[in-house]
């Protein structure tokens, strides 16, 4: 695998965006019958430099709302691109759009609302492509760029929506 696995997530004490390891577990150290409801607990492990070179590892409880995994991909000032963020896609034919980026299907893209009834999906490991028309090949190149996230710039979302993840439907019902 050719790229970086990690995740952010915001911290439930400070609202800190950390940046690291995903992990889940469940919250019942003294349950082993789980005679109770089991609770999740979503944390990222990441590694604190601290003071005098005695930084270590720590886990931090995140929100899991706010978890998102980074997609591999750089916009046009080097920032990283994860799940949530709102990107802007400029097209060197003259197009742009501004969408959400999801994980869908097992493919990062940005989710682009054109109206209540069109939306359409651009997938983020695009880097370029050609357009074919008759006989024409126009060589298409993308550039994305970070305008903020859904977590804290929700007024970037109106009127565009992260695309609602499918549920899958039991065999029983």
């Amino acid at each position: 695998m050719n790229r970086q696995i990690k995740f952010r997530g915001k911290c439930v004490d400070n609202e800190d965006w950390i940046i690291g390891n995903l992990l889940i577990t469940d919250n019942n150290p003294n349950d082993p019958f789980h005679s109770m409801p089991i609770r999740k607990q979503t944390q990222i492990v990441a590694y604190f430099p601290g003071d005098w070179g005695m930084g270590g590892w720590d886990c931090i409880d995140v929100s899991p709302d706010t978890v998102g995994q980074f997609t591999g991909r750089f916009d046009k000032n080097g920032k990283e691109i994860y799940e949530g963020d709102m990107v802007r896609i400029r097209e060197n034919i003259g197009l742009e759009n501004v969408g959400v980026v999801q994980f869908i299907d097992g493919c990062f893209f940005v989710m682009v609302e054109k109206s209540k009834t069109y939306t359409f999906r651009h997938a983020l490991h695009i880097k370029n492509s050609v357009w074919k028309d008759m006989n024409a090949n126009i060589p298409i190149e993308y550039e994305y760029e970070v305008l903020g996230n859904i977590h804290d710039n929700p007024e970037l979302l109106n009127p565009i929506k992260p695309w609602p993840r499918p549920t899958r439907k039991s065999a029983h019902g």
